[in-house]
């Protein structure tokens, strides 16, 4: 990580086609809220599949002929005030979201519902005879810049090729962003937006995980082929469950159907077995459920945990099971030695 922040500053990004300048955005890493869009009342865009009323208010305030676009049941969710800041309110249509899921054929019926719907984050400013983009990791929330580490792209062009108008398109000439879109309606029967209550349930059990300490305890099994591991809270440490919520964990290197339900009716609180040698690792993902009768939150997260046991020689027989040919040899010799990976593609090349 030292190594690539250092080259980074070095490195000269090579700009999109129609773009004259790029600026970077970092969120949430100072501690200090992180605001990259000025308030000088330019005409504004804002595609965000998640979006709060807050956020919008200030990103549209004191603008005119404002652009939203996002998923249908986020804008349900909206204030009706915070939607008649925005001159024009899109979501998805619903045959654009049918395409997608059919386009990857190979997708379950419980991908199907990740990969539906809107994704895309992007903000876009109209500025005179230029334009300014804003893309990257952070939805139009409170949580992406109050508290979320999150990344932002800056470019800029003319209003021509990158403003608000080129971007939705729709001069009937070729495919546009605008023919995936249709104005968005507010339902007759305005539901109430989610209180929050099981985000916060579950985001509270996360809080808990990570910061009680948790380890691992690795015992041999299946004569020394195989080994369980057991997640084990430290010996004082308290850890309660709402009854509204469920954790399952695994670890990383496995498939999510050999996640099992923490239980804390004792110490161990999971126990991961069978689990081969090329396997073992101490990153764990866990899975916070919060559910009640009218609906469920989910939140994911890895810890890296410690870990007591395990098979001694486990770098021998990963570096065994690895090095299995001359190639291979010239390779993990390089990455020891080299200041430039760069390195290894040559020798990778060379080699054969």
């Amino acid at each position: 990580v030292k190594l690539i922040q250092d080259e980074l500053r070095r490195v000269k990004f090579e700009l999109p086609d129609g773009f004259e300048g790029l600026r970077f955005w970092p969120c949430g890493l100072t501690g200090r809220r992180t605001w990259p869009f000025p308030h000088d009342g330019r005409r504004m865009m804002v595609v965000s599949p998640f979006v709060s009323n807050g956020v919008l208010e200030e990103l549209s305030r004191g603008r005119r002929e404002c652009v939203l676009v996002s998923r249908e049941e986020s804008l349900d969710g909206l204030n009706p005030e915070t939607l008649e800041t925005f001159d024009r309110v899109f979501a998805m249509a619903p045959e654009a979201e049918s395409e997608e899921i059919a386009e990857d054929s190979a997708a379950t019926d419980e991908e199907s519902d990740s990969l539906s719907g809107l994704h895309a984050k992007l903000f876009v400013m109209d500025d005179g005879w230029d334009a300014r983009v804003w893309t990257g990791s952070a939805n139009s929330t409170e949580a992406a810049f109050s508290r979320n580490v999150e990344l932002l792209v800056e470019l800029m062009g003319k209003k021509a090729h990158c403003g608000i108008d080129a971007v939705l398109g729709g001069d009937g000439r070729q495919a546009a962003l605008i023919d995936l879109l249709r104005p968005y309606s507010a339902p007759e029967e305005m539901v109430p937006p989610p209180d929050g209550r099981l985000e916060k349930l579950a985001e509270d059990v996360r809080r808990d995980l990570a910061g009680v300490g948790l380890r691992l305890q690795a015992e041999e099994a299946g004569g020394g082929s195989t080994w369980d591991l057991a997640v084990v809270v430290p010996e004082g440490a308290t850890l309660s469950l709402p009854d509204e919520c469920t954790v399952r964990c695994r670890l990383v290197s496995l498939p999510e159907d050999l996640a099992v339900k923490l239980d804390l009716g004792s110490s161990r609180v999971a126990v991961l077995q069978g689990v081969s040698w090329q396997a073992l690792t101490t990153f764990v993902a866990f899975s916070v459920e919060a559910q009640d009768e009218e609906g469920k939150a989910v939140v994911r997260f890895v810890l890296n945990l410690p870990l007591e046991g395990g098979p001694a020689d486990r770098q021998e027989r990963l570096i065994e099971q690895v090095l299995t040919d001359r190639t291979a040899v010239l390779r993990f010799l390089l990455l020891l030695l080299a200041d430039d990976v760069r390195e290894i593609a040559a020798v990778q090349g060379t080699a054969g």
